[in-house]
């Protein structure tokens, strides 16, 4: 085949060019992207692990937070982008699910797949059975950590010290965060935290029981009747929502009926509507202005609420069911002008309320309408910016079934971005404001800082904790620092039960559980690791310290202790260094998950990488020249074991041309073994990896092979 001036085949050339990478190169990538990126995270792992700064071209700030620098992280070339775009969405779907964990699943995987590359007794297997083997293994183990051994429920007593434990590990020692996530824990039981990059510099938190609707209501000044100029009532107020622009020519008689509906019942009646015409507003604004001036309250409120978008319009509809209250809709609308005006739409005429009836067959008059469509709040504040409903009837049915929806509709919108890696997904937020609104009672932590991106970067780190505290408050805890897990693996280790008669499989099954109990002790060495970053092996700090870390951390396991690494001591009863069951369990599954594409696949094709065709030729040049260094390396061992030298002779080359081998080159070599010096019979170079390891090292030292030192040894 012809050769380039590169002296590469055509087919090696635009073999080079190709956006596909396979075989021993995919894996090698695969591994050196997994390696980096674990090898950048393990050094945050832990109460001692170090910061990192993040400059973004705008401004500089340091976190510690995994999930933070795993967003981050990038690679010069977009086939290792591509590579680590894997990593970095297993990633994001643990940190939607329980917040934390994204770090030491990373650094596991890497270590795992260290240990599967180095390891001989995994080469014997099929990469299938090694998948099926470990996905069989990961059940057991699970099976295992959520055994009564290992397993801790938080008890419903009010002290939440769990709680406190996990979001303090989780914002990386944080007091002041944590103690905000268990107060509002005990104030409201509730595991669902909005959390909201404030405007301050401080981070503060509040607590609103009920449900809080953002809206605008009209000339509240004329209601108003507390110290903040806000409207309270603990009478019963009644709540009227109407979908859409509510305008003079088609809504007047309805307002007047509701006006009227409220002074007989002695209450007031708020209205929600996303817009008022001018014209309503001027009448019930005049109106509202000749009732105050004869000191009586105003019976009707218009209160506008923005509904442009999907998200405003659900909270609409949420907030009528929490008041049990049914949208008022354009066809109710068609059906109460109908029956006033005893006219179609067309102008025909109508005398019966035919659309009424078709809504309800007891419909005889609009007021029947009014009155099944009206809810009641008793317990109501309204702002300039918002209306509280502070209690409301959370055993009504459909509430029951609406929260049920709300909660279904989130846990599917989390499955789905996992499979967007984005910083922000609104999709994702909005979901769990909606959940967390509808609760009943909402507590809130404004982030504080002195930029936006180190405001979101502190989000981000409470994001984690607020996640995996509700998952320890929905489904308990475990011991800290990955202890139960490595238990779990040890467990199963001993365990005779899960012996099948397949020996072949029992014997990959204790492999795999063996390495994965090594990786985990990895992970568990690599948080103690961080607490003497600075000792050096002839230091006494550091040669107690590693003599210990593996004997402490067994320990830990064969006792069923904890370890606190701060005050350096087990934890046999009370446990302070705790994690969610749930994110051991995220963990391994992610662990899995990132060792499931080295395993599955052996070439990755990428679409958006381009290439530099001579730095390409290059990389194949410099593929070619390792292989000679390996054939050199053989040659020299032969020789060794046959009390050989090889030399090179000073003579330099000299090319010949023939018919049948143009541009043949001959070098002179020497053979012998007593070191003398013997010139050697012309060799011709070709493609032969031998002749050609000879050339290279005859001409140049490049090809990693000194002829000097060859002949020294």
């Amino acid at each position: 085949m012809d050769k380039n001036s590169s002296g590469l085949s055509t087919y090696e050339t635009v073999k080079a060019g190709m956006n596909i990478v396979s075989g021993d190169e995919y894996k090698e990538a695969f591994v050196g992207v997994s390696h980096a990126a674990a090898d950048v995270l393990k050094k945050t792992l832990g109460p001692y692990g170090h910061t990192t700064v993040i400059d973004d071209g705008i401004n500089r700030y340091s976190t510690k937070d995994g999930w933070s620098l795993v967003q981050r992280i990038s690679f010069g070339d977009p086939l290792y982008n591509t590579m680590y775009g894997f990593i970095k969405k297993i990633s994001f779907s643990l940190v939607t699910r329980v917040g934390d964990g994204t770090t030491t699943a990373i650094v596991a995987a890497d270590a795992f797949i260290h240990e599967m590359m180095e390891n001989e007794a995994f080469k014997k297997y099929r990469q299938r059975d090694l998948l099926n083997a470990m996905l069989d293994v990961k059940k057991i183990i699970i099976e295992k950590l959520y055994s009564e051994k290992y397993f801790h429920s938080i008890p419903d007593d009010g002290k939440y010290d769990a709680i406190y434990n996990i979001a303090y590990t989780s914002t990386n020692e944080n007091a002041e965060i944590a103690s905000m996530i268990q107060q509002i824990y005990k104030e409201t039981m509730n595991p669902n935290i909005y959390v909201n990059v404030g405007p301050s510099k401080e981070t503060s938190m509040t607590i609103d029981k009920g449900y809080r609707l953002d809206c605008a209501p009209k000339g509240l000044s004329a209601f108003a009747n507390n110290d903040e100029r806000e409207f309270t009532s603990k009478n019963g107020v009644f709540i009227f929502f109407i979908d859409h622009n509510v305008t003079y020519t088609d809504h007047w008689q309805i307002l007047q009926d509701l006006i009227n509906f409220a002074i007989t019942n002695g209450r007031q009646i708020m209205v929600f509507a996303p817009y008022f015409d001018t014209m309503v507003t001027d009448r019930i604004g005049a109106f509202t202005d000749s009732v105050v001036r004869q000191n009586k309250m105003p019976p009707l409120m218009m209160v506008q609420v923005p509904c442009s978008n999907t998200m405003q319009k659900n909270m609409f509809s949420d907030a009528a069911i929490i008041v049990g209250a049914q949208v008022f809709n354009a066809g109710c609308l068609d059906a109460c002008l109908q029956a006033y005006l005893k006219k179609n739409r067309d102008g025909t005429d109508a005398p019966e309320a035919t659309m009424l009836k078709e809504l309800n067959p007891s419909y005889e008059t609009p007021m029947d309408l009014i009155r099944d469509y009206y809810g009641v709040s008793a317990d109501i504040t309204a702002s300039d910016e918002f209306v509280m409903f502070n209690t409301y009837n959370t055993e009504n049915p459909l509430y029951k079934n609406r929260l049920l929806e709300i909660k279904n509709t989130y846990e599917q919108v989390v499955a789905e971005t996992a499979d967007q890696i984005t910083a922000v997904n609104k999709k994702l937020m909005e979901a769990r404001l909606r959940y967390i609104r509808f609760y009943g009672v909402m507590g809130t932590i404004n982030i504080g800082g002195s930029s936006e991106a180190e405001k979101q970067c502190l989000k981000d780190s409470v994001d984690d904790a607020v996640l995996a505290c509700r998952s320890a408050y929905e489904r308990g805890y475990v011991k800290g620092m990955n202890l139960a897990t490595l238990g779990a693996i040890q467990d199963a280790i001993y365990d005779h039960s899960i012996d099948t008669e397949d020996k072949f499989m029992n014997q990959l099954y204790k492999t795999i559980l063996k390495t994965l109990f090594k990786v985990f002790k990895i992970v568990a060495r690599a948080v103690m690791d961080n607490k003497y970053p600075d000792a050096k092996p002839d230091d006494n700090l550091w040669l107690h310290h590693t003599t210990n870390s593996d004997e402490i951390i067994q320990t830990a396991i064969d006792q069923n202790w904890g370890f606190n690494i701060v005050k350096d001591s087990f934890e046999k009863d009370e446990l302070h260094v705790v994690n969610s069951v749930v994110a051991d369990e995220e963990i391994l599954n992610a662990c899995v998950s990132i060792l499931t594409y080295i395993l599955t696949s052996n070439q990755l094709l990428s679409v958006n990488r381009t290439f530099d065709t001579k730095a390409q030729e290059q990389i194949v040049e410099n593929k070619n020249r390792k292989n000679f260094r390996v054939a050199a390396e053989e040659i020299v061992k032969v020789l060794k074991e046959n009390d050989m030298t090889l030399g090179f002779s000073t003579i330099p080359a000299t090319t010949k041309s023939s018919p049948y081998q143009p541009n043949m080159t001959i070098t002179p070599l020497v053979l012998s073994n007593d070191g003398t010096v013997i010139p050697n019979k012309d060799v011709m170079i070709s493609e032969n990896p031998l002749s050609r390891m000879m050339q290279y090292t005859a001409s140049s030292d490049s090809a990693g092979i000194n002829p000097n030192n060859i002949r020294k040894d």
